[in-house]
């Protein structure tokens, strides 16, 4: 038997894993690189954009002003309305209660990157229909190995939105941690920025801190940003207020 020959045996069987729901079970038959084809069909097809959940910026910071941030390093607004942005429709940013799926059957599927593995999983599994999570399809191609049985389950592994906005595809906003964590993200109020605005109203962040999530003195400013949730809390420092210690 060919390694080819050997190798798809073993994608089937896997695809066949008992413990995991079918819709996790075809995710990992796809590799990285077909979901990855996947989500971003779903992003062209539904018009998908990048877009600020400006529920998680506080009243003295509009998005406007948070992108017009001045800073003497390269943490400006540049860099926050990056860190900031979701991959999210307009719809699914204003109204989404939950995450939005993706419904698929052998006999149709218009998604035309992972038409034939479908094809292939449901005959493997006696499937018929199958409905994922878009989240998750972006997550799969986002990770290099299989991904873990993700449940409710107390300790069990999640899918965690560091944004904390349902319907958002972007990659970096994805991790895989444990329910607990997951949860404690949701409560997060997020980093941190102290920021001094002059009386000609622009704005210069003095100081940054990450959120209890992405502290660690052992990592780069970048790299505990990377980890801390998406929401922002202003410390606002104005003339009136220096004039105050003078």
């Amino acid at each position: 038997m060919s390694r080819k020959a050997q190798k798809e045996i073993k994608r089937l069987q896997r695809s066949k894993k008992e413990d995991f729901p079918r819709s996790q079970k075809f995710l990992n038959f796809l590799s990285p690189a077909k979901a990855k084809a996947w989500t971003e069909e779903i992003i062209k097809q539904h018009e998908y954009e990048d877009l600020i959940n400006d529920r998680h910026l506080p009243p003295e910071l509009t998005i406007d002003q948070l992108k017009a941030l001045t800073s003497i390093t390269h943490h400006n607004g540049t860099f926050f309305k990056d860190w900031m942005e979701c991959k999210i429709t307009p719809k699914h940013l204003k109204n989404a209660k939950r995450h939005p799926e993706i419904a698929i059957t052998p006999s149709k599927s218009s998604w035309f990157s992972v038409a034939e593995d479908y094809i292939e999983f449901c005959k493997a599994n006696s499937v018929e229909n199958l409905t994922v999570s878009r989240h998750l399809i972006a997550l799969r191609g986002k990770e290099k190995e299989e991904l873990p049985l993700l449940s409710t389950n107390q300790g069990g592994n999640q899918c965690s939105h560091l944004c904390d906005t349902y319907g958002c595809l972007r990659t970096k906003h994805l991790r895989i941690e444990t329910r607990e964590l997951n949860m404690s993200r949701r409560y997060c109020f997020g980093i941190i920025l102290q920021i001094y605005r002059n009386s000609a109203g622009v704005d210069t962040v003095t100081n940054i801190k990450p959120c209890k999530h992405g502290q660690d003195q052992e990592r780069s400013m970048d790299e505990q940003l990377d980890n801390s949730c998406r929401k922002i809390y202003v410390v606002l420092v104005t003339d009136k207020d220096l004039f105050k210690y003078k």
